[in-house]
């Protein structure tokens, strides 16, 4: 399935356990090769800060950690490393 940024932006982050913890607003692609690398996800929970003792409000989170996307992201239920964005 092919889907445009302008499609998934906005769309509502959870893990798989159901836990919401913010919106997906990008990805970054590698160029050499178009696979996505991770993605933008804003508008953290609150509690999803403090549990990754973080003050800012966007995470850049590995795609390999993204299960799938359709009308929400979902994330596999695994222990993932954020980047501050």
């Amino acid at each position: 399935m092919i889907m445009r940024l302008s499609q998934i932006e906005g769309l509502d982050v959870f893990t798989d356990d159901g836990r919401h913890i913010g919106e997906l607003a990008d990805i970054t692609i590698n160029p050499e090769n178009g696979n996505v690398v991770e993605i933008a996800v804003v508008n953290l929970e609150e509690d999803f800060k403090k549990e990754l003792d973080i003050e800012k409000s966007g995470v850049l989170i590995p795609y390999k950690a993204v299960k799938s996307i359709k009308d929400i992201v979902v994330l596999k239920n695994v222990k993932f490393i954020v980047k501050p964005q």
